[in-house]
């Protein structure tokens, strides 16, 4: 059985007397699309960021290819392969389209290859290439997703942290992020995926995962979910 590229082996993150996250393990196979559902604090922005170096574990292990990173930098982590976009994007607002995008690549030394995929990104995005010279801060709430997108693919991801990208967006907007998201994963880009349309994101992802009160509660199958009672009560909208 191949490695996983990525494995959560009992991760636990404490806020003060608070623990976040409770012993949670999942894994991902390389080309995967996993999808994360729950309510409001259940957890899952918690472990988005500590997959990615931006909080620290009280116990567990984090391992990508098979090799430990959760006592890695965020940094580091990056240059291994793996990118976040966080919930409300956190792009630099003071700073250009064209400059957002260079410091999604800011841990390579390609500048070759650099300039190709900042290419390939204003391709992707035609509307960040007509706003190239534009403030990053002054762009729509789409825009600046698709910017967030852009910056993050650049860094030539092997595994894409994903925070409710749909937040705040229209539907026509919603719909052309998720068709490039659907794009990215065809070039077999891994996908960790928190959505507050579960819907949404059980049509994107192969398989689900429900996180509630810090601890996986139900995994399987996006299709075979999606007809779980208890998820379609609790997420879909359904009685």
């Amino acid at each position: 059985m191949s490695t996983p590229l990525l494995q959560i082996t009992d991760l636990r993150v404490t806020y003060g007397r608070i623990e976040s996250l409770r012993g949670v393990s999942l894994g991902l196979a390389a080309g995967e699309r996993l999808a994360l559902i729950g309510a409001n604090g259940a957890g899952k922005t918690t472990l988005l960021k500590a997959v990615a170096g931006l909080l620290p574990g009280s116990g567990g292990q984090i391992a990508l290819e098979g090799q430990r990173i959760d006592r890695q930098a965020a940094h580091t982590r990056l240059q291994q392969g793996m990118a976040l976009v966080p919930e409300g994007r956190g792009i630099f607002p003071t700073m250009s389209v064209h400059e957002n995008l260079l410091m999604g690549a800011h841990c390579r030394d390609d500048a070759g290859a650099i300039n190709a995929d900042l290419d390939a990104q204003f391709a992707r995005f035609p509307r960040l290439a007509e706003r190239r010279e534009q403030l990053a801060g002054t762009l729509s709430g789409g825009e600046q997703q698709m910017l967030a997108i852009g910056r993050a693919l650049m860094g030539r991801p092997r595994l894409l942290l994903l925070d409710e990208p749909s937040m705040g967006l229209s539907p026509i907007m919603v719909e052309k992020i998720f068709a490039t998201l659907r794009e990215v994963c065809a070039q077999g880009v891994t996908l960790l995926l928190v959505e507050q349309n579960a819907r949404l994101a059980m049509e994107l992802c192969e398989r689900t995962v429900v996180l509630e009160h810090g601890q996986l509660t139900l995994e399987g199958p996006s299709a075979e979910l999606v007809r779980d009672p208890r998820v379609q009560a609790a997420y879909l909208g359904q009685a």
